[in-house]
């Protein structure tokens, strides 16, 4: 009788992979690398240089290391837009429900998130100058390397979406 009848993977060399997937690090819009995949979790590197002008909202937590450069969090609150440094070699628990969007200026920087996988995505918009609402999408990702391009470029190709009902000012859209 066997315990464990599920395959599992061995250690591997973290440094080596980055190594070996730098470009694809550095594929906008998400510069990201998945490290497992068909697991409980959502595991992946992403690199910089990333400028997101969306904002995600999880259910659950989500766990980030900063393994090379700094990073910053913009997110949003009732109070309006706050921001959350994450310089190099920290970690950062993010709470349930805190519309976050992920900064990394540097071309350098590189990070693991981990996520809980779950049945949808679920991404907000809001004005760049009042902070308004603007749109709410929610879609389902099964990969995230190629399932989010698609949903960026459908918001940046609804001009309709895009202009704030308050003060006028239009979304710039891609940055």
């Amino acid at each position: 009788m066997t315990l464990f009848q599920k395959p599992y993977t061995l250690p591997f060399d973290l440094h080596r992979f980055m190594r070996e997937n730098e470009e694809l690090l550095k594929t906008p819009p998400t510069n990201v690398k998945a490290l497992w995949r068909d697991t409980d979790f959502i595991v992946f590197l992403v690199g910089g240089p990333n400028r997101r002008n969306d904002y995600h909202e999880d259910p659950h937590e989500e766990f980030f290391y900063q393994i090379k450069g700094d990073i910053h969090l913009n997110i949003m609150t009732d109070a309006g837009p706050d921001r959350i440094d994450i310089p190099e070699g920290n970690v950062f628990l993010l709470p349930p429900r805190l519309l976050h969007s992920p900064q990394r200026p540097d071309p350098s920087s590189v990070g693991i998130v981990v996520e809980r996988v779950r049945p949808t995505e679920i991404f907000h918009w809001f004005c760049p100058k009042c902070h308004t609402h603007l749109h709410r999408e929610e879609r389902p990702v099964t990969d995230i390397e190629k399932d989010l391009p698609p949903i960026y470029q459908a918001f940046h190709d609804r001009h309709d979406k895009r202009l704030c009902p308050k003060c006028g000012t239009f979304h710039p859209g891609k940055d």
